[in-house]
């Protein structure tokens, strides 16, 4: 397989049609990827007693006009709307992570459409990522049973030791019991996750491709693997690296905006103070600028890999090339046949009829 022409078609196909960022912009929104933000502590100092603490956070409130009758009410409205916001994204990730299947259905269809001479949009490929979400779906919920089984397997371990401990009394005696089922299970999920990294975008094409169920598609997926195993090996390896090379030029580009945006609110927190509104409001306009670049490197990278994996796995499923039909062994051919037809017959009737009457 050449790779090289692999990567090269497939950047073309992505950069002559550009809906395919799109659509991977749509992807990079339902992935696993984090969201870049951090867990730091605020520490309030409080001078050695909990009113000076709650002085200073108070005096925080007062800087946007909040009365001191006013604060518990303030902070109430502020945990209130917390946890509008929380169950507000928890259900835009769910709804992203259906768009992501849809997305990635559109971008494969897109791509074989394209590599065969035809054309497509962005509409004809949401719309043809959709016809198969729902198997997309049920891919996913097979490839979520083998650890929702080993978590609970581990679970029971790690629980049955601790109950029996905690009525003896002896709890640091099982904590050696508890740290062994958790290395086996992280031992477990990397070569899993690496597997099923590897068969779940054969399954997706072989759902689109081949017409297969979820179940199927994942047993088709195996049995492709099995005899594309070096290639697929070598094609995932590039595409990993590839990845963590475009993971560390967003972050190059990143950082700075981070650093340039964030660098006096840190200032602040280091020197034991709370930073102001307007320190507060320059370091959320850096995290937000973070994620916008890193989204938009991420939907580059995302649509070249699906193109790129696509034209990869037509050409392992495709038809033989002429390179590869000229080691074909060619058989022997056949000896050839006489054929008599009834006008060879008659010919050589009429030849010894005239060949008696010559003897005559």
């Amino acid at each position: 397989m050449d790779y090289g022409d692999i990567f090269k078609r497939g950047f073309q196909h992505t950069w002559n049609n550009k809906f395919l960022y799109i659509l991977g912009f749509l992807a990079a929104l339902g992935g696993s990827g984090g969201s870049g933000g951090g867990g730091g502590n605020f520490n309030i100092p409080n001078n050695g007693s909990t009113s000076g603490g709650s002085s200073e956070i108070e005096e925080f409130f007062r800087d946007f006009g909040v009365e001191s009758a006013n604060f518990e009410t303030m902070i109430q409205g502020i945990v209130g709307a917390a946890i509008a916001v929380v169950c507000v994204l928890v259900i835009f990730r769910i709804v992203m992570w259906f768009i992501r299947l849809i997305a990635e259905g559109g971008m494969i269809h897109a791509v074989h459409d394209i590599e065969n001479g035809g054309t497509s949009n962005f509409k004809q490929a949401f719309a043809d990522g959709r016809k198969h979400m729902v198997d997309f779906f049920v891919v996913k919920l097979i490839f979520l049973i083998v650890p929702v089984v080993l978590m609970l397997i581990v679970g029971a371990l790690i629980g049955i030791p601790l109950m029996m401990s905690a009525g003896s009394g002896n709890i640091d005696e099982s904590l050696a019991l508890v740290i062994i089922p958790i290395v086996c299970l992280v031992c477990l999920f990397i070569p899993y996750n690496l597997l099923v990294g590897l068969l779940y975008p054969i399954a997706q094409r072989g759902i689109i491709f081949k017409g297969l169920s979820g179940w199927d598609s994942v047993k088709y997926g195996w049995e492709f693997l099995k005899e594309n195993t070096s290639d697929t090996l070598i094609m995932a390896l590039l595409l990993t690296v590839m990845g963590f090379i475009v993971g560390i030029v967003s972050l190059i580009i990143s950082l700075p905006i981070l650093f340039a945006t964030g660098w006096s609110a840190f200032s602040t927190l280091i020197g034991g103070d709370i930073p102001s509104f307007g320190q507060f409001a320059i370091l959320g306009v850096g995290v937000i600028l973070m994620i916008i670049i890193g989204s938009i490197v991420n939907a580059v990278y995302i649509a070249f890999r699906s193109s790129s994996f696509t034209l990869a796995y037509l050409q392992l499923d495709g038809p033989k090339t002429p390179e590869s039909l000229d080691n074909v062994p060619t058989p022997d051919p056949a000896p050839p046949t006489v054929v008599h037809s009834d006008l060879d017959d008659a010919v050589d009737v009429n030849t010894l009829k005239s060949d008696q009457q010559t003897d005559e």
